[in-house]
């Protein structure tokens, strides 16, 4: 999901301590950061699959 964090004056904490929480969980979600003007290539996931 595209998110522009920067965009948004309601964000309360930095991004870095949304990622570390993220990491602190178990089992560990994934963040994947990326600079504006990159992109990410995501799996496709077949019906059934």
């Amino acid at each position: 999901m595209p998110v522009h964090y920067e965009e948004y004056g309601v964000m309360k904490s930095p991004l870095s301590a949304f990622v570390d929480e993220v990491r602190r969980r178990t089992p560990p979600g994934a963040v994947t950061c990326l600079e504006r003007g990159e992109s990410l290539a995501l799996p496709s996931q077949r019906a059934g699959a």
